[in-house]
């Protein structure tokens, strides 16, 4: 509403003096984010029906209202059309009588249904005592709440409307408002003219804190109560496909929602909502009858216990590091496909805190899960007296080195019991010496979701398990030979355990699922299976150990679940979401994997034995053995069935980048006697180039002076990139595509996308050198854009940078040792070599609109202490210059500074031109000048000479660098080069000295 009222508000007043006051900016509290997102038109008063076929007619329209200008993605909040349903029953049908007449008035197109009309219409509801109903055949619908909230947000920012993320703390005279600003923690002082309340629930507060300021003439009440509502989620296979947004006498609503249905209502359990159960029972029966699959609901409210994050608190003893690293800190939940992320502030680094906030978690799951804990702390350096701040990620500052499973109560227990005994300081990772720990800021909790579908669903199992002889795969009946599908396998197991027949089964099933319902006060037509967090639970309730094992083709075993009992056990078989009893262990498995500690045994005696003394601690034996390479994506896949050729294999993307840097003297740093500060690398520029389709060009990104600035800019182009080289992957994969993503592994389909969405960011010494200097720029961008997956240090040195998109590799570590760059593009045969740079005299970017080329002296280097434009002083002359110098240069005697410029490592050779008079135009030089050649041609002639140029026995190339040269008299080394607009002689000396001599 907040931001509606804004944007319409932009029509009539200038958006720079409007501001949005947004207490959540997370909006995870949000009416707007929380609600159904429905518009009808089916009102009892003629205002409202016309307010709705006005926004109907906007959100139809919404591109052209709400889209930024310049952005060409089109507005699309997912409006889907479905009709509202109103039930009547007798006493309460006069009043939708009365409505009905009132919306046909306002040009509703509203149909009128009595009993019999709407059975035929609804075959599927339970309408015994319904005698009225209406539904309309245009303009209502439903739609995405966040999509619509996200248009109007960007839309007034582009404006210029500004939002604050504060709450209303006060009203005082004069039109003056205290607000308290979360961000900073500040109250700020705002002055307004005009005050819209759209605080939804929480209206009625802010209009009491306006009471207070208002004569007592003025004041209102607003009748808004807050009202609590649950939402579940309910699972029904072959229920009617597109059922109405059905509103029953009571208030209860239920509508489609993809393949499920959702249902609001006041009742907290949907069991003891009789209105819905008869409904959902009627949709049951009669989807029952439409097809011989049977038809079960699985119903759970949508959140099992809503987890409410705290609001961020600033310790402001660190307010620094609570300002700047505030995304990194403050509480949030990060839903991911199988994973969800759980952020708690910490008050103090105690257990207390840890095991209340893993409470939480625990009642706000609905599967068994593994859990992983990290820490975020703030560290001293006690040289420097800076505080820094390390956050809490997956691979690093972990409680436990493998994460910790959770199925039951017990479990958490046990859990709680162990993190009691840990010392959590001792678990605080500094980077050496010099640091102390000052503050524990936050933990994450990292929660892999697991066996979220229901174990007793009727399933095809494969050739192995069914002509396995030491099972009872319990697939069909082997009484009437029908498939098993009321998804009472665990019964059927119990049965035969107790000793039934397999022939005459059916009776004890039937009486165990009965004293099952009775216990749990569930109906038949609730239940759905079985989780294997309810086993424990299950094996006390009928006197049995419980083992559940997972089969393999190959004939191993790996144990899955163990119950605290250990005698009587039953055993049995998991395969997918579906249970079968073991018979015989001797027949069942020619071998048996612990699955806590993977230790394998090839008798089920020593395995049954193991299983009550296993504490999960891993041996580590260095034996005998060969190396066996781990498993490409490719060869993970061909176990799967899915053969991928050869050529196919190989990714042929790539993008390479480089980066330049300033050398600015003033470090900032003060020197030690250990260490001296020379120069600080600031970033100035970063070229990129791919061979992707569009992108094979190569651009440079030129700094402004904003560091940060240009590295967004860059990382931006580069993941632009990426997405057009996952298109063509997937156009390269399109054969092979849809079977992958059907396969059950989903952890391998994961794996493959990431294959296909990960281009290789290339560079030459980057772990070393590129990386490294903007290492504190790159790893905070991509951790405020959540897109870093991994990162592999090797000591100082940056192997690998994984995100989202693309993967930083170095070249150097798939190349011999010691491979230079010029080496590295000779063995390649590369058009280009490695040039000269002035490195120490780019120290500013104002060079960059030079138009002089750097002094000679500007290609001083001080790390190696000499002119990188000079030779070494073991370059290898050639037989004339050796000839002309008279010796040959050795070890004890070597060349002198005077000799050597005779192979001076000159950037000669091509050459751009660029002149004043000309407005610095480029100008390139022709392979072979006419001009020069007529010049040396004639100068030949006068002179009665002979002189080696392009057409008389080709260019000479002078020292070990072979530069050419236009013209060469061997006589009296004379070097005759052409520039165009004059003629220059150049006489070389080549024991002391070098002569110029200038032809006009």
């Amino acid at each position: 509403m907040g931001m509606s009222a804004a944007f319409n508000l932009t029509k009539f007043i200038h958006p720079s003096k409007i501001c949005v006051l947004e207490p959540d900016p997370t909006y995870v509290r949000s009416a707007s984010a929380l609600s159904w997102a429905s518009i009808r038109q089916q009102f009892s008063l003629a205002e409202n029906i016309k307010l709705s076929q006005s926004s109907i007619k906007f959100i139809k329209d919404i591109d052209q209202y709400l889209r930024v200008q310049g952005e060409e993605d089109e507005i699309d909040i997912n409006y889907k059309h479905g009709s509202y349903l109103f039930l009547a029953r007798e006493e309460t049908a006069h009043l939708l009588e009365e409505n009905i007449a009132v919306q046909k008035e306002a040009n509703v197109k509203v149909n009128r249904y009595n009993q019999s009309e709407l059975k035929a219409k609804y075959p599927y509801l339970n309408l015994e005592d319904i005698v009225l109903g209406s539904d309309c055949g245009e303009d209502e619908g439903w739609f995405d709440p966040w999509l619509l909230l996200s248009a109007y947000k960007n839309k007034i920012k582009s404006l210029g409307v500004e939002i604050i993320n504060a709450r209303v703390a006060e009203f005082r005279p004069d039109k003056v408002l205290l607000v308290h600003n979360k961000t900073t923690n500040d109250t700020l002082t705002l002055h307004y003219n005009k005050f819209v309340n759209a605080t939804g629930i929480h209206a009625k507060f802010t209009n009491n804190l306006l009471n207070e300021v208002l004569p007592s003439d003025s004041k209102f009440d607003l009748p808004v109560t807050p009202q609590r509502n649950f939402t579940f989620n309910i699972a029904c296979k072959d229920g009617p496909a597109n059922l109405p947004l059905t509103l029953c006498p009571l208030k209860t609503v239920i509508r489609s929602e993809g393949p499920n249905y959702i249902v609001k209502s006041s009742v907290g359990t949907l069991t003891d909502n009789q209105e819905v159960c008869l409904l959902l029972s009627k949709i049951q029966h009669n989807a029952s009858h439409k097809t011989s699959a049977s038809t079960s609901f699985s119903l759970r409210p949508s959140s099992h216990t809503p987890l409410v994050m705290p609001d961020f608190v600033v310790d402001y003893d660190y307010s620094s590091i609570y300002t700047k690293f505030a995304k990194n800190i403050e509480p949030k939940i990060v839903k991911r496909r199988i994973s969800t992320i759980y952020r708690f502030q910490l008050a103090k680094l105690c257990c207390d805190e840890i095991i209340d906030s893993i409470t939480k978690i625990f009642h706000a799951q609905t599967t068994s899960f593994k859990l992983s804990i990290s820490f975020s702390y703030i560290l001293l350096n006690q040289e420097t007296q800076e505080l820094e701040f390390y956050y809490a990620s997956q691979n690093n500052q972990k409680l436990f080195d493998v994460p910790y499973f959770v199925g039951n109560l017990l479990d958490l227990s046990n859990l709680t019991k162990k993190i009691q005994t840990i010392d959590l300081k001792s678990h605080v990772t500094y980077p050496n010496s010099r640091f102390v720990f000052r503050k524990a800021t936050n933990v994450e909790f990292y929660v892999t979701h697991l066996h979220n579908t229901p174990i007793g669903t009727a399933i095809s199992l494969p050739s192995y398990l069914k002509n396995n002889k030491g099972l009872i795969s319990l697939q069909n009946s082997r009484k009437t030979g029908q498939p098993f599908n009321d998804n009472l396998c665990f019964f059927r197991c119990v049965a035969l355990h107790r000793g039934a027949e397999v022939t005459n089964l059916e009776r004890s099933t039937k009486g165990l699922f009965q004293e099952f319902c009775e216990k749990y006060a569930l109906t038949p037509s609730e239940f759905c299976g079985v989780t294997l967090g309810q086993l424990e639970s299950l094996s006390q309730m009928f006197g049995i150990g419980i083992c559940v094992y997972k089969l393999y083709e190959a004939g191993n075993c790996e144990l899955v679940y163990r119950s605290l009992k250990q005698d009587g056990i039953m055993s049995l078989n998991l395969f997918g979401n579906h249970f079968s009893f073991i018979k015989n262990f001797g027949q069942y498995s020619s071998s048996y994997l612990c699955l806590r500690c993977k230790k394998s045994f090839n008798r089920k005696f020593n395995m049954q034995c193991h299983t009550r003394t296993c504490d999960a601690s891993t041996k580590k034996i260095y034996g005998r053995g060969v190396f066996s390479p781990t498993l490409t994506i490719f060869d993970k896949l061909a176990l799967h069935g899915i053969y991928i050729p050869k050529e196919l294999q190989f990714y042929e993307h790539k993008i390479v980048f480089d980066i330049e840097c300033l050398l600015i003297r003033d470090t900032g740093l003060s020197n030690t006697d250990s260490v001296t500060y020379t120069f600080r690398h600031e970033l100035a520029s970063i070229s990129v180039c791919s061979n992707i389709t569009d992108y094979e060009d190569p651009v440079c990104f030129i700094s402004d002076g904003c560091p940060k600035k240009l590295l967004k800019t860059c990382l931006d182009y580069m993941t632009e990139i990426a997405v057009v080289a996952k298109l063509e992957q997937r156009q390269k994969f399109a054969d092979y595509i849809e079977q992958i993503e059907e396969m059950n592994d989903t952890n391998l389909v994961e794996k493959f996308d990431e294959y296909l969405s990960q281009v290789p960011c290339l560079s030459f010494n980057g772990s070393k050198y590129d990386l490294r200097v903007c290492k504190s720029i790159l790893i905070s961008l991509l951790v405020q854009m959540e897109e870093v997956k991994f990162v592999i240090k090797r000591g100082g040195s940056y192997v690998c940078i994984a995100t989202e998109n693309l993967k930083f590799l170095d070249i150097i570590s798939y190349l011999a040792a010691g491979t230079s760059l010029d080496g590295f593009l000779k063995a390649y045969n590369a058009s280009v070599r490695k040039s000269f740079f002035p490195y120490e005299y780019f120290s500013t970017l104002d060079l960059l609109e030079s138009c002089q080329f750097p002094p000679y002296n500007g290609f001083y280097s001080s790390l190696k202490q000499c002119n990188t434009l000079e030779p070494g002083k073991t370059s290898t002359l050639t037989d004339d210059e050796k000839a002309a110098i008279g010796r040959t240069p050795n070890k004890e005697f070597p060349l002198t500074d005077n000799e050597r410029c005779t192979s001076q490592d000159m950037p000669c050779g091509f050459y751009v031109r660029r002149r004043s008079e000309k407005n610095f135009i480029k100008e390139y030089p022709t392979p072979i000048s006419s001009v020069a050649t007529e010049w040396l041609a004639d100068l030949e002639h006068r002179q009665n000479t002979t002189i080696q140029h392009a057409r008389n026995k080709g260019e000479f190339r002078l020292g070990s660098k072979q530069i050419p040269v236009d013209g060469f008299r061997m006589s009296d080394k004379t070097v005759f080069q052409f520039y165009g607009c004059w003629w220059v002689i150049l006489t070389v000396l080549l024991y002391y000295y070098v002569n110029f001599r200038f032809i006009l």
